[in-house]
């Protein structure tokens, strides 16, 4: 019994003891990564009383635009914490640079990852860029060789542009078309009101802190220093974006107490993964469009369930909500529209022991169809006379499914769905339609 009860003894010693192992390797790890060493403590109190010169390029609307941006919030983060000093140099090229730049080199400390997108002077969605290789495009010269290598298989027409401002003067007289980078370029897209009409999600632009030198203890204090302040980039970027939009429509503090003074009423029909609630929470995809918006503005919401179309099209004619989503074909004098959350991505989905080949919607032309009925989505699935069996919601359209049923749904519900009620379903075809989901507002 004894002998029993030393080993037992021995046993839960040895687990105690990889126990505090274990906590002390979590705690090193999380001090080394959220918080600086002992060394370089004292090289930030050794040059508590230098200057330190960083580049920053100037004329990025988020990022560096007169004094503020994303990277001076950093920057007067790490002074406030650290006591350091920073001497700016704007477009001027130092050992620590923050600048955008396409592609990354060694050293590259990421902020952000942008992209870059096709605007125009009309609201047209450009679904497949071959449809206008017949368009003159405008690009910068020195975006030419990035842009033209990775579309090369498009066979567009690009014109090369020295400037900005010769592109926005030609877009207001003899083309309509052209290709930047997002965010570097939104003063310019916002202010002229040019419209997006295609996100080439593959052609990358990056906001960094250029490091020439990776060996030095600074460089190793801006990595630190970046890992703690991170979580406040959303909030930094949010707040810049909100300002340009501000400045460009010249709103007034009323204007801008409209956005944020009470809740919004928010109305939806419970549609699972499109919108409804999950244990009293609103959740789904029109959630994280109105959590996007929140962050940005500080919104509130207050959610108004409605049972079907024709209750949320009374609610519409009364004006009893501020904010629905316009999955449904809804049409209503009270409200205007949104611009495009983008053309609907959608699946042709069988069970995995169906073995009928979908490569187009021609295929399944002359069969049956199951789809959820009077949204974007179906009205243009219909246009191309396919024979559907329609549901009023997501949870009645799944909970009726057979062996051999055919479904097109969005790609987004498949994801949702696809570890549990659709576990046993597969993809046959993926397409993009030209219905595009607005909010009415």
């Amino acid at each position: 019994m004894k002998k029993k009860n030393r080993k037992i003894l021995i046993i839960s010693g040895l687990i105690l003891l990889l126990f505090i192992i274990v906590i002390g390797i979590l705690i090193y790890v999380n001090n080394n990564k959220n918080g600086f060493s002992f060394s370089e403590k004292s090289w930030i109190n050794q040059n508590v009383n230098n200057v330190i010169d960083v580049g920053v390029e100037g004329s990025l609307p988020i990022f560096s635009n007169n004094g503020e941006g994303v990277y001076y919030d950093y920057l007067k983060s790490m002074e406030s914490l650290t006591g350091l000093t920073f001497n700016v140099n704007v477009n001027s090229e130092s050992d620590y640079t923050f600048k955008n730049k396409n592609e990354l080199s060694e050293g590259d400390l990421i902020f952000y990852t942008d992209h870059y997108v096709l605007i125009s002077t009309n609201e047209n969605v450009v679904e497949d860029l071959s449809k206008i290789k017949n368009q003159n495009i405008a690009v910068l010269k020195d975006d030419m060789n990035y842009v033209s290598n990775y579309l090369s298989d498009y066979n567009l027409h690009l014109l090369e542009y020295s400037t900005m401002n010769t592109i926005i003067s030609d877009m207001n007289n003899s083309i309509i078309y052209a290709i930047v980078s997002m965010e570097k370029y939104l003063n310019d897209i916002v202010y002229n009101k040019f419209y997006i009409v295609n996100h080439i999600e593959g052609l990358h632009s990056h906001y960094v802190l250029s490091i020439k030198n990776t060996n030095t203890t600074l460089s190793s204090v801006f990595n630190k220093y970046f890992n703690m302040w991170e979580e406040n980039l959303n909030k930094s970027r949010n707040k810049y974006l909100l300002k340009l939009y501000y400045d460009a429509y010249n709103l007034s503090d009323l204007e801008k107490e409209t956005v944020i003074g009470d809740d919004l009423i928010v109305g939806y029909i419970n549609n699972l993964p499109i919108e409804g609630k999950i244990n009293s929470k609103f959740s789904g995809i029109t959630d994280q469009y109105l959590k996007l918006f929140s962050d940005m503005t500080g919104a509130s919401y207050k959610y108004i369930e409605y049972k079907n179309v024709d209750d949320l099209n009374n609610a519409l004619n009364n004006k009893k909500v501020d904010i629905v989503l316009n999955y449904f074909n809804l049409n209503n004098s009270n409200y205007v529209e949104s611009t495009s959350l983008g053309n609907v991505n959608y699946v042709v989905v069988t069970r995995q022991d169906n073995y009928i080949p979908v490569d187009s919607l021609a295929s399944v032309k002359d069969d049956k169809v199951k789809m959820v009925g009077n949204t974007n989505l179906y009205n243009y699935i219909k246009s191309f006379g396919i024979d559907i069996i329609t549901y009023n919601s997501y949870d009645l359209l799944i909970k009726d499914l057979n062996k051999n049923d055919i479904l097109i749904i969005e790609k987004s519900v498949y994801d949702y769905y696809r570890k549990d009620a659709l576990s046993n379903y597969v993809i046959k075809f993926i397409g993009e339609s030209s219905s595009q989901n607005k909010f009415l507002l």
